[in-house]
């Protein structure tokens, strides 16, 4: 039975560890290979107005509208410490189209990657890429900035 304890105790800090929360993970109970998959979120509209993503911090989201690029910051938390602490904040205002009556809907995704605090903004109907950095409490270091090709670099396949 400890064994069995120990063992689910050991999926579970595993599943929840990763920064994808719907990675199966691959157990053996009594010598026998299973897949558990752990899911946290909610599905999600990818063609909605707009879209809420998690961070890595437990209080904070980010809402994006998928129409124009938007970014606001979304802090939700409970308790008599963090009293007046749920509310949102505009973080981008910038419309990343150029007419936003000819943008649709679930034009604009984001998406995680290793840096804890940064997000790339992509614009599904051309290929366009913004870096988006997020930091808690410090407006000098959150921002957007477009991702332009990079000069110099040598390409796949040229010598």
């Amino acid at each position: 039975m400890k064994s069995i304890t120990l063992l689910w105790i050991s999926v579970f800090t595993l599943a929840f560890s990763s920064s994808n929360y719907a990675q199966p993970v691959k157990v053996e109970i009594a010598r026998q290979p299973i897949e558990v998959e752990m899911k946290t979120d909610f599905p999600q509209n990818p063609d909605a107005r707009f879209r809420l993503f998690k961070t890595m911090n437990l209080y904070n989201h980010i809402l994006l509208d998928t129409r124009t690029g938007r970014i606001t910051g979304v802090q939700c938390s409970f308790g008599e410490k963090a009293e007046g602490a749920t509310g949102w904040v505009t973080i981008s205002d910038k419309c990343l189209v150029a007419n936003e009556k000819e943008s649709k809907d679930g034009r604009f995704t984001l998406y995680k990657t290793m840096n804890l605090y940064n997000y790339i903004i992509l614009d599904q109907e051309n290929g366009r890429m913004w870096l988006f950095q997020y930091v808690i409490g410090d407006s000098q270091k959150t921002g957007i900035s477009p991702i332009q090709e990079l000069t110099g670099a040598k390409k796949p396949g040229t010598e």
